[in-house]
């Protein structure tokens, strides 16, 4: 019996097999499952002809084809992000197809879409579409065909007879405001993309009115001004992209843009922000509430990055650099001098700030005298002054009054208020009055009142002015009082917690401080001492103080008392209240106190104070601390606390540098750790020369020009030394025999040549 033959056999015998569709399968069955693997953009217009015979709508033959088209496009484009050798991620993918011009599938689709007959089944087609493509132009040109074919669609409705015509369109309304919608949530999409703003697409997409499309925007703007702490810069748009936000320029043209798609005017929307920027409170700082002024509080606040009125001058400068200078001149003039009520003088003078910061006096010139807008802001500041204190001023009298008088005539009747007090000092520095001894009733008061800093500021201003720094005696004795108030209230106001911009904040107070004293006549007469015995009585205070924050005040006044004996000249007073505290410190604490120190000289080095270096390698109260460690034997107890590596290093290499390396490598010789001992000996030759090292053997008993190698200790690591001709160690004004001598010695030579010579020189001293 005969095998079945196979398919290749029933083909060769039948060819036109391969070229025909099963006949049985489409009509007994349903005929799309035999359609469609055998539909594409080559075969539709064979198949077309078989959907008379076969009871099919040619439109649903368009339809499939062009569904099975984008499920083929789905998978390949995820095969591609899946397994591509460059894997892109999501948001790259996204800003990607934001960012191309020209549609890749649509055109294919498009074509199909014309041969539509029923133009409902076509509307119905490009949404779906639409819905299927990613954000980009794919998606952009099927809803601007879709839109289109709703036009011709609505054109044939019209046509129609009632109540079918309202029937439909009614639905084809609902269908183009879909589209509409749809359309620019995809053009908004794109423009956010494309700028790095995608996070706000969210803002959009749920903007039901216009009203809520205004604040879409608006939040857009006011988050992308608040990233950026670079207003006054000259490149701020290359910073503003070094910290991820998008350039002010930029920004504004993506604003205007976005507002182009909702038909919205943007120089409107910024007109009416900047009008309600300019007119908000003025908010002043935390730190600058109390006794102090609102026009020291504002200029406190300018100073804090994070502030709210920082915040709002960035905003206002965003805005106005969008427009040319001469417009923002008038503008910020107009709102200053502006006859409405209701407008503050912290506001009005909010506005002239800003004002020199944008404009020179050449571009004020054109509409006002640049003297009279300078002197009508420091009038405005003491406007708000006057009217914070309870004094009744109007500003034409201010302007016009003999500032001496006034402030005498205030004095008289407000010498009790701190307030007051503070105004009267402002006016006596600001308007050159020369009145010592108003001024030295005056200082006493503003220590009193805790005004420390203040006070520091002041006392730096007179230091410059000769009517009263060549007169007042009493000035060096307030220099010492203003300066122990002020940092025992830094040490006291500490906490723990505190975040690293607070922190650093502290750190410049504590450096603008003692800078200021450095930059005093006074310097050599500041008592560095009584300064330093206020904050160890604060830190023992704090230490029996059961508050939660004690611990934090008493490490900030130990801190702040070491970094005054560092700064300040040198005492003998001040050393011995520094090492009577580390006498009564217990050892456990010594390692904190190092790392303390440590981490304030870090934290000082990204402050850029032209007055102080902090410097902790030249620390003379981690040198006393150090040599107090070694005093005590208590090298292990003291460095070796975790966290390990710091304070070893800071401990090695202040020994080596002051020459107090004995201490340390006995230690290590009595505790069994000889590899140890002769590290850190190597360790301090090589920062010496070559000389000093044949001094130290010499002064051992070894006779270095004589000596031939075979004497040297052989079990040592020759090639390992630690002498190279780049190391300190120069062999420059020593003989050949004593460089020769040098290269052969091990490190246990070394350690015998240190622990020798400093016998000896310690006997010798004992002799004299």
């Amino acid at each position: 019996m005969d095998a079945d033959p196979t398919l290749s056999d029933l083909l060769a015998e039948y060819p036109m097999a391969l070229k025909r569709l099963p006949f049985h399968s489409l009509v007994n069955s349903a005929p799309w499952s035999t359609l469609l693997p055998e539909l594409s953009a080559d075969t539709i217009d064979s198949l077309l002809p078989l959907a008379p015979a076969l009871d099919l709508n040619e439109d649903d033959f368009y339809m499939n084809l062009i569904d099975s088209m984008l499920k083929k496009w789905k998978a390949s484009d995820a095969t591609a992000v899946e397994f591509g050798a460059n894997r892109p991620s999501s948001a790259t993918a996204a800003f990607e197809l934001a960012m191309s011009k020209t549609a890749t599938h649509f055109n294919s689709v498009q074509q199909l879409i014309r041969c539509f007959k029923d133009p409902e089944a076509a509307i119905s087609t490009i949404k779906h579409v639409a819905d299927e493509f990613p954000c980009g132009p794919d998606r952009v040109a099927a809803l601007k065909m879709g839109i289109k074919l709703l036009y011709k669609w609505g054109q044939f409705i019209k046509r129609m007879a009632e109540p079918e015509r309202s029937q439909m369109m009614t639905k084809a309304e609902a269908i183009y405001a879909h589209f509409e919608k749809s359309h620019t949530d995809a053009t908004v999409e794109i423009e956010l993309r494309c700028n790095g703003l995608e996070k706000h697409l969210l803002l959009f997409i749920e903007a039901q009115s216009t009203e809520s499309t205004i604040r879409a925007l608006a939040a857009v703007f006011e988050d992308e001004c608040d990233k950026s702490e670079t207003e006054s810069l000259p490149d701020a748009d290359e910073a503003d992209e070094a910290a991820g936000s998008v350039p002010k320029g930029k920004l504004h043209e993506t604003l205007r843009n976005l507002a182009k798609i909702y038909d919205i005017s943007l120089e409107s929307l910024m007109q009416k922000l900047l009008e309600g920027y300019l007119e908000s409170p003025v908010h002043l700082s935390q730190a600058a509430c109390g006794p102090g002024l609102p026009s020291a509080g504002y200029q406190i606040s300018l100073r804090q990055p994070d502030s709210r009125e920082a915040v709002l001058r960035r905003r206002i400068i965003c805005i106005l650099r969008a427009y040319p200078a001469s417009d923002s001149v008038r503008s910020l003039l107009g709102f200053a001098y502006a006859p409405k009520g209701g407008i503050s003088c912290l506001c009005r003078a909010r506005a002239l700030e800003i004002l020199f910061s944008l404009a020179s006096d050449q571009d004020i010139a054109q509409l006002q005298q640049p003297d009279d807008v300078h002197k009508y802001f420091q009038a405005l500041l003491y406007m708000a002054d006057f009217e914070y204190v309870g004094i009744p001023q109007s500003t034409s009298d201010f302007l016009e009054c003999q500032k001496a008088a006034l402030a005498r005539s205030i004095w008289v009747d407000y010498h009790e208020d701190p307030r007051a007090v503070q105004l009267i000092c402002n006016m006596c520095l600001d308007f050159g009055v020369d009145d010592r001894d108003l001024i030295l009733q005056i200082l006493p008061r503003l220590l009193a009142a805790g005004l420390y800093q203040y006070t520091v500021g002041v006392l730096d201003t007179i230091s410059t002015m000769a009517c009263y720094s060549a007169h007042i005696k009493q000035l060096p004795e307030l220099w010492s009082r203003a300066i122990s108030g002020l940092l025992v209230h830094m040490a006291a106001a500490f906490k723990d917690g505190a975040s690293d911009r607070e922190k650093q904040n502290w750190v410049e107070t504590a450096l603008a401080a003692l800078g200021s004293c450095l930059r005093s006549a006074f310097l050599p007469d500041i008592d560095a001492a009584r300064i330093m015995q206020a904050l160890f009585k604060e830190h023992s205070v704090a230490c029996t103080d059961a508050c939660s924050s004690s611990s934090a005040r008493a490490a900030a006044a130990q801190q702040l008392a070491c970094l005054t004996f560092d700064v300040l000249p040198y005492s003998q007073a001040a050393q011995d209240a520094l090492l009577d505290h580390l006498d009564a410190m217990p050892a456990s604490d010594m390692h904190c106190l190092i790392m303390r120190l440590l981490d304030f000289a870090e934290c000082a080095l990204n402050i850029a104070s032209p007055d102080i270096f902090v410097d902790w390698t030249a620390s003379r109260s981690l040198s006393l601390v150090f040599d107090k460690v070694d005093d005590m034997g208590t090298h292990e107890q003291v460095l070796l606390n975790p966290p390990l590596g710091r304070a070893v290093h800071a401990f090695v290499h202040n020994r080596i540098r002051h020459d107090k390396l004995q201490m340390a490598v006995q230690a290590c010789l009595n505790k069994d750790k000889h590899q140890l001992a002769m590290q850190l000996v190597s360790r301090y030759y090589q920062t010496r020369t070559t000389a000093t090292l044949v001094d130290d053997a010499k002064r051992a008993g070894v006779k270095t020009e004589a000596m031939e190698m075979s004497s040297l200790d052989t079990t040592g690591d020759y090639t390992t030394s630690a002498f190279s001709a780049d190391t300190p160690t120069g062999t420059q004004d020593v003989s050949y025999s004593a460089r020769r001598f040098v290269k052969g010695l091990s490190e246990q030579n070394l350690l015998d040549i240190y622990l020798k010579s400093r016998t000896t020189a310690a006997q010798v001293r004992e002799i004299h």
